[in-house]
């Protein structure tokens, strides 16, 4: 099975999995090849339901790893968590990474701790893969001319740290949290998926990293975000306050600067969409 490519701004580059296997995991791929020492790139990503691992070839030039670990820390990937706010990445240099976009549950399939015990709020150093497999997969993805070859490659190492987890009844509460036009409390959840309040609240944060609430309120931006850029089904910003399920215009706004930092307005406005993938960046000039 072939993959789809879409060749992006600001050297980015989106690949869908190949396989269908992965694709109930992963929701995509991005790279970032820059070939170029005088390459800078300095945007805000906005909280998401996914959880993404960037995996770096050579971080001697990254300003975003500069900041996260120490000079003689030899891991090369990381585990963005879970946030509130916008995440400020800076890049620098010759760049060369590649960013899996896991989807919500996606990750716990393919490392051993729940990740609840290794996401954070912030930015954190992801050392849950063999490290030499791991550098021996990218430094072969990045010399490996043919992109498909190098999708192969990164796919056979994801295959060889596969491990089948059940969560279906966690899976189930999602349908019901990002149901914004039946909305239901979190208690009521618990109870459609025949799970004690309490535990339900305590497996969620255990293997996503968040509460349910937390989830809800994200999940909640995402469609607000996605319906406005991607699918264009509404014009103004009441319209979306209306469909997304939120409380009024007031509260609207004020979710919105605390988790893109600024109104919604000027939000989108600013922001700028990779292709067809939901992923939403804001460039800055710096």
């Amino acid at each position: 099975m072939g993959f789809e490519s879409l060749i992006m701004i600001d050297n980015i580059q989106t690949i869908y999995p190949s396989s269908d296997f992965l694709k109930k995991y992963i929701y995509c791929y991005y790279i970032i090849d820059s070939g170029d020492y005088t390459f800078k790139s300095v945007h805000y990503s906005f909280p998401h339901v996914f959880n993404s691992i960037s995996i770096y070839n050579d971080v001697r030039h990254n300003m975003e790893f500069a900041k996260i670990i120490k000079e003689k820390d030899s891991s090369k990937c990381l585990l963005q968590g879970k946030r509130l706010e916008p995440v400020l990445v800076e890049l620098k240099g010759k760049v060369r990474r590649i960013t899996i976009l896991f989807k919500e549950f996606g990750l716990n399939h393919f490392i051993e701790k729940p990740l609840g015990e290794i996401i954070r709020t912030e930015t954190v150093v992801f050392k849950e893969w063999n490290s030499e497999a791991l550098d021996k997969t990218v430094c072969q993805f990045f010399y490996n001319k043919n992109l498909a070859e190098g999708i192969n490659l990164l796919e056979d190492f994801l295959r060889s740290v596969y491990l089948p987890f059940e969560l279906l009844a966690l899976e189930k509460s999602l349908v019901y949290l990002k149901d914004f036009d039946k909305e239901k409390s979190v208690e009521e959840i618990a109870n459609l998926i025949d799970m004690p309040l309490r535990t339900f609240n305590r497996l969620f944060k255990l293997h996503l990293g968040v509460s349910p609430s937390i989830y809800r309120q994200i999940a909640r931006f995402r469609h607000s975000l996605e319906d406005k850029i991607f699918e264009e089904k509404f014009r103004t910003l009441t319209e979306i306050v209306y469909n997304s399920n939120y409380y009024d215009q007031a509260y609207f706004n004020k979710l919105y600067k605390q988790l893109t930092g600024s109104n919604p307005r000027k939000f989108f406005n600013a922001v700028e969409k990779i292709g067809d993938t939901k992923l939403v960046f804001q460039y800055l000039d710096k």
